[in-house]
């Protein structure tokens, strides 16, 4: 594998986006934001017993 190595730009932009991601991860955990849209948002729902057959 011939990869490029990572340059200081590339580094800074990943640990950009974790500073950033890391804050909004931890406010949707505490206040359940994910589970919010997704019971206004039927149509976006499986249910338990269709998610066995989808493999």
């Amino acid at each position: 594998m011939n990869r490029k190595p990572a340059t200081d730009a590339s580094v800074k932009a990943f640990f950009l986006v974790c500073l950033l991601g890391a804050p909004y991860l931890a406010a949707d955990e505490s206040m359940a934001i994910h589970e919010t849209i997704g019971h206004n948002m039927q149509f976006l729902a499986t249910s338990r017993a269709s998610i066995g057959r989808m493999t």
